[in-house]
C-alpha cells in the first residue's frame, strides 16, 4: 500500500554549503562579509579539491532551472529571517499589521502580505534588499549521493550563469547531466565610473563542443525533488556597484553590508518627493505603498477604486494617484 501523492515522492539531500565570503570581525568585534577568491567548501570537498579551490566540477540534477538555480529579489532581517521576497513584479512581504510596514523585532503582530514589488525602484534596494540567487548543484568527484547549495548576490554571476545555461540548452536540448566545471574568477568593473575588481561565478563546459550532442540527460524519476533552499543571507560581497570598495592585495573587491541587521530605514535621498508632493510616485509599487499608508487601501481597492481589472491596466501613476485623492477627499468631504 502506498499514500497517494507522498509514497511516489522522491528528494535528493543536501550534503552541504559552498560559500564565495567569509564573516570576519572589525575593530570593535563587528562581523561583516568579507569576499575571497576561493570557494569556502565543506571538509569532505577539501579532501577531493583542496582547502581554497577556486574551480569545481559540477552537474545539475534536473532540467528546470528555476528549480536548482532559484533567483529573487530579497530582503532579511536578523530575528526573522527572510521578510520580502520578489520578482519585480508581486512580492510577498512579512508586514506589521498595526503599521502596514516591514515587520521589525518590535512587531508584536505580522502576517504574510502579497505587494507590488518595485525592483530596483524599491525604496529598499540598494540597502537591504538585493538580487539573490541560489544555486543547487551535485559534485560528482566528491563521495555522496546529494546536492550543495551556494549563494549569491552578484549581478555578474547571475547574467554568466544564466548565459552559460542558455547556450548549452541551446547546443544540446538539456542541461541535466552535462560536466561543467563552476569558477570563481576575476572580472573588472566600473559602477559609477570607477573600476573595481570583483570575484564572479561562471560555468566552464568540461566536453569539446562536437560531443555535446552525445551528452545525455540524467535519468530521475519525474517528481524528483531538490531540497527546500537553506534561505538565509548569503555570507559573500559581491554586490558589484551598490557599495563601497576595501582594498584586498592588489585590487579591490565590493564589500556588501552585513544583511543580519533589521531593515534600514528607506533611502530619501534617491526617491525625494517633488516639490508639494506627500509620496514618490515612480511606479506602481509608491502607488500601492502611498495607498495603503495614507487611506488603508489594499491593491485590490486601489484597482476597484480606479475602475481597471489588474495593475497592467494602470498607465501614468500620477494620474492614478491624483484620481484616489479625489476620490477620498469627496468621501471625506
Amino acid at each position: 500500500m502506498s499514500i497517494k501523492e507522498l509514497s511516489t515522492r522522491r528528494r535528493l539531500p543536501r550534503l552541504g554549503k559552498i560559500h564565495t565570503g567569509i564573516k570576519v570581525k572589525n575593530s570593535k568585534g563587528v562581523e561583516h562579509p568579507q569576499p575571497v577568491d576561493y570557494f569556502v567548501v565543506p571538509p569532505e570537498v577539501q579532501k577531493v579539491y583542496d582547502e581554497k579551490p577556486k574551480e569545481l566540477k559540477i552537474m545539475f540534477p534536473l532540467e528546470d532551472e528555476t528549480v536548482w538555480a532559484s533567483q529573487f529579489y530579497k530582503l532579511y532581517s536578523s530575528s526573522r529571517g527572510l521578510i520580502c521576497k520578489g520578482d519585480g513584479a508581486l512580492a510577498t512581504q512579512l508586514q506589521d499589521t498595526k503599521t502596514g510596514k516591514l515587520a521589525t523585532k518590535d512587531s508584536t503582530q505580522a502576517e504574510m502580505t502579497e505587494v507590488e514589488c518595485a525592483g530596483r525602484e524599491c525604496e529598499y534596494y540598494g540597502e537591504k534588499c538585493r538580487e539573490v540567487m541560489m544555486l543547487q548543484f551535485m559534485l560528482p568527484d566528491v563521495p555522496g549521493l546529494g546536492v550543495y547549495q551556494l549563494d549569491t548576490s552578484s549581478i555578474n554571476s547571475m547574467i554568466n550563469i544564466n548565459s552559460a545555461v542558455e547556450m548549452i540548452k541551446g547546443f544540446v536540448g538539456h542541461i541535466a547531466g552535462i560536466p561543467l566545471t563552476l569558477v570563481l574568477e576575476s572580472q573588472e568593473v566600473s559602477p559609477e565610473g570607477k573600476k573595481k575588481i570583483v570575484h564572479v561565478l561562471n560555468l566552464k563546459i568540461d566536453v569539446k563542443l562536437a560531443d555535446l550532442k552525445k551528452q545525455q540527460a540524467l535519468p530521475a524519476p519525474s517528481d524528483v525533488e531538490l531540497p527546500p533552499v537553506d534561505d538565509v543571507a548569503p555570507t559573500e560581497a559581491t554586490w558589484e556597484g551598490l557599495t563601497s570598495a576595501a582594498p584586498v592585495g592588489d585590487g579591490t573587491v565590493t564589500t556588501a553590508p552585513d544583511l543580519h541587521d533589521e531593515p534600514a530605514e528607506p533611502k530619501t535621498k534617491e526617491y525625494k518627493p517633488k516639490e508639494k508632493q506627500e509620496f514618490p510616485m515612480n511606479n506602481l509599487g509608491h502607488l500601492f505603498s502611498a495607498c495603503f499608508t495614507k487611506y488603508n487601501m489594499r491593491p485590490a481597492e486601489v484597482l476597484k477604486e480606479l475602475g481597471v481589472s489588474d495593475k497592467q491596466s494602470i498607465g501614468d501613476v500620477e494620474q492614478a494617484w491624483q484620481k484616489v485623492q479625489a476620490a477620498k477627499g469627496r468621501e471625506n468631504a
